[in-house]
């Protein structure tokens, strides 16, 4: 329990310090007050946070589905989802599939990652 406790405040800490690095540009006469309340000497001389690129990238998007190009639903998928996958999923969706019921679909436009179209 206090392992966790500390983890945290670290966590806590280390966030903190992020974002008064962030702000730095735009309130310097402050963010430098509470670089200096935390303990550190001067901000000036500390470098810029470095994203951790691991963060950055994401294996889901969200996918817009529409019925005659109005948006009924969104799904999250995968980003190499196929369009069979994304349809059967799709279809699924209640609002969607009232909007499909009883209808001859025409065509379905698919966009990787983006959107799914049917056209009825």
């Amino acid at each position: 329990m206090i392992i966790h406790l500390k983890i945290k405040k670290k966590l806590v800490n280390e966030t903190l310090k992020v974002a008064i690095s962030l702000l730095n540009p735009i309130i310097p006469h402050v963010t430098e007050q509470l670089w200096k309340d935390a303990g550190g000497h001067f901000l000036y001389n500390e470098s810029w946070p470095v994203p951790n690129e691991n963060f950055l990238e994401s294996n889901e998007v969200e996918c817009i589905v529409q019925v005659n190009g109005k948006s009924r639903g969104k799904l999250i998928i995968d980003i190499e989802a196929v369009e069979d996958d994304v349809k059967s999923m799709s279809m699924k969706i209640e609002n969607v599939a009232k909007y499909l019921e009883e209808k001859e679909i025409k065509k379905i436009i698919f966009v990787k990652g983006k959107l799914i179209n049917f056209v009825v």
